[in-house]
């Protein structure tokens, strides 16, 4: 009898270790890059209207998740930016004398935004990074 009862539960037992749910990373997507652009005219601001201000990265939601953007500005001032495809305003920070300025955005699949970092009074670059994570 016992040994009917062990090779009953030895199988049930492998059953539950292999429904187990995972413990693994959520999927992401990373990039990190430099954004360079003239110091511009500011009496216009980073709206896009000189666009020799502004380094613009596109980026498309390949899935629902968060998008966290960062950027390490130059010596002096950038600001960054999320903007809708039409340049409506979703997000902004600053930075000042490489300090570090960071956004998140929750999104939904194929939603698109542009990615705006904006030299204000910058003579360096600035360090850009993002993060998507999908929702789970």
């Amino acid at each position: 009898m016992l040994r009917r009862t062990a090779l009953l539960v030895a199988p049930l037992a492998l059953v539950g270790l292999a429904a187990a749910p995972s413990i693994a990373a959520p999927k992401q997507v990373k990039k990190s890059y430099t954004a360079t652009a003239p110091v511009p005219d500011v009496t216009f601001g980073c709206d896009g209207t000189i666009p020799m201000s502004v380094h613009d990265e596109p980026f498309t939601a390949p899935a629902a998740g968060k998008l966290v953007v960062k950027m390490v500005g130059g010596d002096l001032d950038w600001d960054l930016y999320l903007w809708s495809p039409e340049r409506d305003e979703l997000a902004k920070d600053f930075t000042l004398a490489n300090s570090v300025a960071s956004l998140t955005l929750k999104m939904t699949k194929g939603q698109k935004i542009l990615i705006t970092a904006c030299n204000v009074g910058a003579v360096g670059d600035a360090a850009m990074s993002y993060t998507f994570t999908y929702a789970k």
